[in-house]
């Protein structure tokens, strides 16, 4: 049962960067993006399953230079294990994060997350707990056509990094429809799948 209360944190920790990354949009001083996303990923590995994901973001234009956001993303699924045992997750985390534009196309992003989860094995509670880490990434985003821009980031958490791949699209001059590919892995553990949303911009 330790190997699996051990196991289920590398999944929990996996499953909080899952879905709940901002998108890299356009923001100047004095503005906010404000957006809600969902995620469908598929996790392989130690343990295996297809985890639902939702979440919201904001975010404000200290300066031209500086962002300042908060996002928070709810996780709540079962995997199963290599013995077939299954793993009810309960995740909610929270990430405070800065965003410094070095230019129009390039950004540095750091932050601190904190997670608090819940584990059961096949219905029968083996622990709740959380933890708090600091984050580091980069970014990059460019103009792709008319209406249409790309992005790509990669951060690190603990013993998680991530990649991912999106493009956002302008539905309205304030709002904007945006999709992801991802990636994240840590010790024994594979998350990869498609995210969307919307976003508003005030």
């Amino acid at each position: 049962m330790n190997k699996k209360i051990l196991a289920s944190v590398l999944v929990i920790m996996l499953v909080s960067h899952v879905g709940f990354a901002a998108p890299i949009l356009d923001i100047k001083q004095g503005e906010t993006n404000l957006g809600i996303q969902y995620s469908n990923p598929d996790m392989s590995g130690t343990f295996s399953g297809r985890i639902h994901a939702k979440g919201f973001y904001i975010e404000t234009g200290l300066t031209d230079k500086w962002i300042l956001g908060l996002q928070h993303g709810v996780a709540n699924d079962t995997v199963i294990d290599t013995n077939q045992d299954s793993l009810q997750l309960e995740n909610k985390s929270t990430t405070l994060y800065v965003q410094y534009q070095i230019d129009k196309n390039f950004r540095l992003l750091t932050g601190k997350s904190f997670v608090k989860q819940t584990i059961s094995y096949s219905g029968v509670p083996v622990g709740s707990g959380s933890e708090n880490n600091f984050m580091y990434g980069v970014a990059a985003k460019t103009k792709l056509g008319h209406k249409l821009d790309g992005y790509a980031a990669w951060s690190k958490e603990k013993d998680t990094s991530e990649w991912g791949l999106g493009m956002s699209y302008d539905l309205t001059k304030d709002m904007k429809f945006f999709a992801s590919y991802s990636k994240s892995k840590t010790d024994g553990l594979e998350m990869k799948g498609f995210s969307f949303g919307l976003n508003h911009k005030f």
